[in-house]
């Protein structure tokens, strides 16, 4: 596998590149600059020597003649390694003559007086001469030789320093542009591809958190931004497909509901002049045999049984009917009362009745008194079987302010509650969302049809409300009917 050079090696790599070059071209400038400047101090040495010891010769030339100044051109040739001064007389022959290489403009300048510098190849390395004619003319001209050794040795020392200088600058920007790159570029770099990964595997809960205020940090404070609307946008698609889909279920649970209610009502009715038969029958043994005990149990256990059946039937028939909505002013309370007093003797005494009905709120709204009495009947009997062994029954109403749930079409306002608490078991997790179900029940086999709750829903529904369910296994269970408080 390839290795691909990272954002922080293409940033740093030519960084450098750059600076060596740069630091490269002001060393060449920096050096060219110094050896002219070098060899400008060198001539300008040269000539103040020459110009010295051409006056001395020429003193020494008039106090004591030519023997004394050869005497001080030996003195002259012991001042120096890369230093030498040479007399030269006027009569010198030209075989031995550094002047013999002067061009015909030099030889002029030193006639009239003037020093000269030359650079010459001497041995292996280059050398200052400069000519300084001795006064008065004619004396002859002093030269003086100046190797460039010291000129060499401090080129080299510069070149040894330009580059040690220059590794360290290397070295000190790479550790520097290395940590700054990894610091303000690799890692925020590093956390947005992170995200941009994340973004792709559909996770965009995690925010990148950026608090730069850089491009990269808006960069980060983007992808947020993006992240976050992709989440809207992701739950909205959700909760679309979600009521899409609870809409397709409904409508399949609608048209199976009407199916059921067209087979309940041809049930009902086929069912209904075979069981008239069945109890008139039963009456007419009962007169027959009236002195019969034996007969006559049995004759209440089929007249008990054909009642059985004929709830059942009207409560099939209540189901597959339109219900119809006739409206009237009802005070809530003294419904409550009279049903609590019509219900208690079906219940039995093992039930004790709570009632809690707000004394102080007007409890007249606009209502159907016989359906609204229907699902607070089957609510109480529901409660009172919920307690096999006996138990406290609180039945309450109240006015409140409330919010319907999601998926009911109501809105939020003043409803008068109707509430039915029992203590017995509680419902169960699981069975909670099925208990307004047609014909789900958890009751024994013969104890319920499945029925009531479905028909009570449906009821309160008509009326623009809804029932809210509370339970706690082991504790028990309590409804609470919302009915829409207006009383006119």
């Amino acid at each position: 596998m390839a290795i691909r050079p990272g954002l922080t090696f293409k940033l740093v790599v030519p960084l450098t590149v750059g600076m060596c070059a740069v630091l490269a071209v002001h060393f060449a400038t920096t050096i060219r600059r110094e050896r002219l400047l070098f060899e400008e101090t060198k001539g300008h040495y040269g000539r103040i020597l020459g110009h010295a010891l051409a006056q001395r010769l020429a003193d020494t030339w008039d106090v004591t003649g030519e023997a004394r100044t050869n005497d001080l051109q030996q003195e002259l040739d012991e001042l120096g390694d890369h230093v030498s001064v040479r007399w030269i007389p006027s009569d010198a022959p030209a075989a031995g003559d550094p002047m013999a290489a002067l061009t015909t403009l030099q030889r002029e300048a030193l006639e009239e007086g003037d020093p000269i510098t030359v650079v010459r190849r001497q041995g292996d390395q280059e050398a200052f001469h400069t000519f300084t004619p001795v006064p008065p003319p004619g004396a002859g001209t002093v030269v003086v030789v100046d190797a460039f050794t010291d000129r060499d040795f401090y080129v080299q020392a510069s070149v040894r320093r330009f580059l040690v200088s220059l590794v360290l600058i290397v070295a000190v920007n790479a550790l520097l542009a290395l940590g700054l790159s990894a610091w303000l570029v690799s890692r925020p770099f590093a956390r947005l591809i992170v995200k941009a990964r994340q973004v792709g595997s559909g996770d965009l809960s995690i925010p990148v958190k950026l608090s730069r205020r850089d491009e990269i940090g808006e960069l980060g404070r983007e992808m947020d931004r993006m992240s976050q609307s992709l989440l809207e946008a992701d739950s909205k698609v959700r909760a679309e497909e979600a009521a899409r889909r609870k809409a397709e279920e409904d409508l399949h649970h609608a048209e199976r509901l009407a199916t059921i209610g067209k087979l309940a009502a041809g049930v009902a009715h086929e069912v209904g002049t075979p069981l008239n038969v069945i109890s008139g029958r039963a009456k007419r043994l009962g007169r027959q045999h009236g002195d019969d005990a034996e007969i006559q149990k049995n004759v209440t256990i089929i007249r008990d049984q054909v009642d059985r059946v004929t709830r059942i039937v009207h409560q099939l028939l209540q189901f597959a009917r339109r219900r119809k909505v006739s409206r009237t002013l009802v005070d809530c309370r003294e419904l409550t009362r009279s049903t609590v007093a019509e219900v208690r003797p079906t219940v039995g005494p093992r039930v004790q009745f709570a009632l809690n009905l707000d004394e102080t709120e007007d409890t007249r709204i606009q209502i159907d008194g016989g359906q609204i009495r229907q699902v607070l009947t089957n609510l109480i009997v529901n409660g009172a079987q919920a307690m096999p062994a006996g138990g406290q029954l609180s039945v309450g109403l109240s006015r409140r302010r409330a919010s319907p749930p999601a998926g009911h079409s109501g809105t939020g306002g003043d409803y008068l509650c109707l509430s039915v608490e029992d203590q017995g078991q509680g419902i169960a997790p699981d069975d909670l969302p099925h208990i307004f179900e047609p014909f789900f029940t958890t009751k024994d086999v013969g104890a319920g049809t499945g029925l009531g709750l479905a028909v009570s829903v449906g009821i309160v529904h008509d009326h623009g409300g809804w029932i809210d369910v509370a339970t706690e296994v082991g504790k028990g269970t309590r409804f609470t009917v919302y009915l829409p408080g207006e009383s006119s």
